[in-house]
């Protein structure tokens, strides 16, 4: 009878996961400066608002010729990669039709033999390294690199990320946001047959990320509700918004202070935009007795918008300054969020 033949069973081996790549911070303390033409963009738009501040907190890169890089350094300060992009110095719009125009770090240091072919990419959202240092800020998520430095210029009271583009929101990358109040603020876009406009799209993930991680989400309207059909089909982004905003401020105080002694009537464009502020007024609820913010109190909001108007078209007192008022009470009532419920 023949001899049965044992076989040894083999122990499984079970493939243990890649570990995430990471970036020295040397590359990163290396390439930071403002000798790119994005930086030269925002120092020739916003002449009067100091950057040095915002370029070094986003640690922002520069190439030698003349790209911007926008570093992915996340939670805990580790290095993930960094997006290197070509901007127009005078338009500050991307730069598509050169070589080149976009690359990543992590690409370029795998052709150099600086990193091996099988560096495991994690991405995060630009600007994660700013959430402990500003843990009781809200925070406001957009899609691009420029959207979210630009916004940090003009609004800084909101810690500012990007998602990379539109789908670079996700699940995974938003488990930093854990325990914070967020807000989204998706760009505009046109509804295509194969895919929603990127205000639902967005809508849809706070809800999960809201289920997820327990935080509260709110995407913002503020776009939806003024879009034009030229505005959607240009993509426009919140910061097209504030820096209208800014434009129009600026030209409003502008023409007052030079005027301000002989002066018996605004212009054109101001008579239209009080017309639009009053109209706006108008048509919101306002608080009976104070209108508050962390920079403004208002006190009967009501009689102090009509009194404000009046005193602006009289040219009487310091018109520079109603102006201003009066945009921000229309940025405290319109704050132009929707809930995700």
């Amino acid at each position: 009878m023949p001899m049965a033949t044992i076989v040894q069973a083999q122990p499984m081996v079970t493939a243990q996961p890649q570990p995430m790549g990471l970036i020295p911070i040397e590359y990163v303390n290396r390439s930071i400066g403002k000798e790119s033409d994005f930086v030269q963009f925002l120092e020739n738009m916003f002449n009067n608002i100091p950057i040095d501040e915002v370029c070094n907190m986003y640690r922002l890169g520069a190439t030698k010729d003349r790209r911007v890089i926008f570093w992915q350094i996340d939670f805990e300060g580790k290095v993930r990669t960094g997006k290197i992009m070509a901007y127009n110095p005078e338009t500050g719009k991307r730069v598509h039709d050169q070589s080149g125009a976009i690359d990543w770090v992590h690409n370029k240091l795998k052709r150099t033999g600086e990193l091996p072919d099988d560096f495991n990419l994690a991405q995060c959202y630009f600007g994660e390294h700013l959430l402990p240092k500003y843990p009781d800020r809200t925070v406001g998520v957009v899609e691009s690199e420029k959207t979210a430095v630009i916004a940090s210029l003009l609004k800084p009271e909101f810690v500012w990320l990007a998602a990379g583009n539109l789908n670079g929101l996700t699940i995974e990358k938003s488990k930093v946001l854990r325990g914070r109040s967020v807000i989204l603020f998706p760009d505009l876009g046109k509804k295509l047959p194969t895919r929603p406009i990127p205000f639902e799209l967005w809508k849809g993930k706070a809800a999960e990320i809201k289920r997820a991680y327990g935080c509260k989400v709110i995407v913002s309207d503020l776009l939806e509700r003024t879009a034009t059909d030229e505005a959607r089909e240009s993509g426009l982004d919140v910061a097209d918004y504030f820096i209208k905003q800014l434009s129009v401020r600026q030209k409003i105080t502008q023409h007052s202070a030079a005027n301000e002694a002989t002066a018996k009537a605004i212009h054109a464009d101001e008579v239209d935009e009080l017309a639009e502020l009053e109209t706006y007024f108008d048509s919101v609820d306002l608080p009976p007795d104070i209108l508050k913010s962390e920079y403004l109190s208002v006190c009967y909001p009501r009689l102090f918008v009509r009194e404000a108007v009046k005193a602006i078209r009289n040219n009487d007192g310091n018109v520079g300054r109603l102006w201003e008022i009066l945009f921000e009470m229309k940025d405290i009532t319109r704050s132009g969020f929707v809930s995700i419920n």
